[in-house]
């Protein structure tokens, strides 16, 4: 069946008003502005180059370990390569290949991989094979009480001189709390998570988005790591046979078996999470869980690098009932 007999069928309602954000209270409210300077200092890059050149061997950096969470600690990841040889970076087993393909540009990112069917164990049995009074530590987030022996310890001169001049030790309030968290506990400031953001994006990415480019795209994602689902489909109805859209979810096909778009939409079901990537970018309405395919357009959005028509993040576990009004998404 074409579109234009599925539309004829089905009665479309024309479009209403542009999307907009709703003003609900969050995680669930306006997405933040992007921050106003997302670049580095001139002080700040003098300061890296020269102690670039003169690295410690190696640091351990144990942080939350969930997938969109790795997105969130690339740019911690990627300021410690300015001042060590390697960064060994703790991550769930299966989360390893999709952060093999984050990291394949930097192979002085060492990935720890982490059995979460005994998880604390797995992560002093895999901290024990280090000798510490060589190799230092950063322990972040969830990850400084795992153990009382447990302490971070950073011997490298010239990252706890960086620390001094640009880093900080106070929380910022974040819309993920633990980025927060994360970033004081190793003593920089929130922003590098943008600053220093950069990964590598694998060419399937731009394979798939240009499979649809030609039409507007809307990006879902309905289910968190913890098996809880948000309920999309009154979004769903509104945006499922408005000409030239597609609705891609990463979960699951939304489109009936009969409709025209179902076939252009299975090939991006559960696909690895980085191949979505430059579809994600090139959405225009996005509505997300507030899981690792919210940190994607988070960080860009926070960058001023994508401006969608709309942006959603929804709390996991809230029984959410949400309609297009007036170019207005409600929740009730």
């Amino acid at each position: 069946m074409n579109m234009h007999l599925f539309q004829k069928k089905h009665k479309i309602a024309s479009p209403s008003t542009p999307l907009k954000l709703s003003m609900i209270n969050c995680l669930n409210k306006q997405i933040i502005a992007p921050i106003e300077n997302c670049t580095v200092s001139d002080a700040e890059k003098q300061f890296i180059k020269l102690a670039s050149n003169n690295k410690s061997k190696d640091v351990v950096f144990c942080s939350h370990m969930g997938l969109g969470d790795a997105l969130l600690n690339v740019g911690i990841i990627n300021l410690l390569l300015n001042f060590y040889e390697i960064v060994h970076y703790f991550c769930k087993q299966e989360y390893v290949n999709n952060m093999s393909t984050m990291f394949a540009n930097k192979p002085a990112v060492h990935l720890i991989p982490v059995d979460t069917n005994n998880e604390n164990k797995s992560i002093l049995s895999n901290i024990a094979r280090f000798n510490f009074n060589a190799t230092d530590c950063i322990l972040a987030g969830i990850m400084k009480t795992l153990h009382p022996s447990l302490k971070s310890v950073t011997r490298n001169e010239h990252f706890n001189e960086y620390k001094r001049r640009f880093g900080t030790n106070a929380n910022k309030k974040t819309l993920y709390q633990h980025v927060g968290y994360i970033h004081s506990d190793v003593g920089v400031k929130w922003d590098v998570c943008l600053k220093y953001y950069d990964v590598h994006i694998p060419s399937e990415s731009l394979m798939h988005y240009q499979k649809i480019q030609q039409y507007t795209i809307t990006f879902m994602h309905e289910i968190a790591s913890t098996a809880s689902t948000v309920n999309f489909s009154k979004i769903i109805d509104r945006y499922m046979n408005l000409p030239n859209y597609i609705i891609i979810c990463a979960n699951r096909n939304v489109y009936p078996a009969e409709h025209p778009m179902h076939a252009v939409a299975q090939p991006f079901v559960n696909l690895p999470f980085m191949f979505y990537y430059d579809t994600v970018r090139n959405a225009t309405d996005i509505h997300v869980v507030d899981s690792c395919f919210s940190c994607i357009p988070l960080i860009l959005k926070s960058m001023n690098a994508i401006s969608p028509k709309t942006f959603m993040i929804y709390a996991r576990d809230k029984p959410y009932d949400a309609i297009i009004s007036d170019g207005q998404v409600i929740l009730s």
